[in-house]
């Protein structure tokens, strides 16, 4: 996804795919008159942080990018001390020599001073700045008198939220008790079926992978048909003009079913 981002958004390894694939299939006559898709979860490589560790650790990557300007800002003594205690003391370790009065009154000093840095730095809103205020805005709530008010419930939490500022990309599913921070891969290939099934001497048939999303584990499998069925058909509507003879036309006829799409060409 970064490297999207890079590109001005466009995906040049699914390029160099997309244009593989229409060789292949000329080359091998693969027809594409059915497709079927499956998708899969992939956990990101991050640690599974608590509520408190996210925030911790978002605190310490901002501190230490900003840590020459940090200390040359006027904070009170209580300010400095926890500065100090998040860059000397990784988030796990507070909570397991802490109770949980400790860890939740510490919590509610971390959001403060979250905030602290948030209006210290606005005018700077660059690298790690953009975490630490989803950050915030996700975990904490600021009253109309802008005052830190406890954590929110974790039921109010999105599962969209950011779950590592080593990743912000990755989010959290829990699907059929599969639980991923990470990311979903959405895979479309064509199905056609051997020309002679009861044959067992019948060449095989060549299957291609038509079409590969990637996006954050959150997305519902659902988003993924359109985009997907239309880039296959796109890519046999190409196929099917280049072969057919000259003076007929393509008009795609599209059924579709739960976990199966299937297109004819006349």
């Amino acid at each position: 996804m970064e490297y999207n981002r890079d590109n001005g958004g466009v995906d040049l390894f699914k390029e160099c795919i997309r244009q593989i694939t229409r060789e292949q299939a000329l080359e091998f006559n693969v027809s594409g008159k059915q497709v079927r898709m499956d998708s899969t979860l992939i956990g990101s490589n991050i640690a599974w942080y608590t509520r408190y560790e996210l925030v911790h650790e978002t605190l310490a990557l901002f501190i230490e990018e900003r840590a020459e300007h940090v200390y040359k800002r006027t904070f009170s003594r209580d300010e400095l001390s926890l500065i100090d205690h998040i860059m000397d003391e990784p988030g796990n370790k507070f909570i397991h020599r802490s109770n949980k009065e400790e860890v939740d009154t510490r919590f509610i000093a971390l959001g403060k001073l979250m905030y602290r840095f948030i209006k210290l730095f606005k005018k700077h809103a660059h690298g790690q700045y953009q975490t630490l205020q989803a950050v915030f805005e996700q975990q904490f709530t600021l009253t109309s008198k802008r005052v830190v008010l406890p954590p929110l419930e974790k039921e109010k939490i999105s599962a969209r939220s950011i779950q590592s500022p080593h990743d912000t990309d990755a989010h959290y599913r829990d699907k059929g008790g599969n639980k991923v921070k990470g990311y979903s891969v959405n895979l479309t290939e064509t199905c056609d079926d051997p020309p002679g099934n009861d044959d067992p001497d019948a060449p095989p048939v060549l299957n291609l992978i038509t079409d590969i999303n990637l996006d954050v584990v959150s997305t519902p499998d659902s988003e993924f048909l359109q985009p997907s069925l239309e880039e296959s058909k796109d890519s046999w509507m190409r196929r099917s003009r280049r072969c057919m003879p000259t003076g007929l036309t393509t008009a795609p006829v599209t059924k579709l079913t739960p976990r199966k799409m299937t297109w004819s060409w006349y």
